[in-house]
């Protein structure tokens, strides 16, 4: 999705959605072969956070915060999504005591 189209779709200024990128709360979109940002379609439930973040009066240092928490933790449950691949694959050796 076009910026212009991300914009209309959510109520917000190009201007704005450039700034938000800018500052960290949006990741850089991949480009189209004209140059053109290509915003996939979850940046919209991203701005809306970031939109209803800032009305309950948080700064936006806050919000990019908040923000990288939840990409730790998607990278983390990546983690424990191999090493418990992993460990399903391994035989368990009993203990003995």
């Amino acid at each position: 999705m076009r910026i212009g189209e991300l914009a209309v779709a959510n109520g917000l200024t190009l201007k704005t959605i450039r700034f938000y990128e800018q500052a960290g709360l949006l990741p850089a979109p991949p480009r189209t072969p004209g140059g053109y940002r290509d915003y996939p379609p979850q940046v919209g439930a991203r701005l809306a956070f970031v939109r209803d973040a800032q009305s309950a009066g948080l700064t936006l240092a806050e919000i990019r915060s908040i923000l990288s928490l939840g990409a730790e933790v998607e990278e983390n449950s990546s983690r424990v999504g191999v090493v418990r691949r992993h460990a399903d694959r391994v035989p368990v050796q009993p203990v003995l005591t």
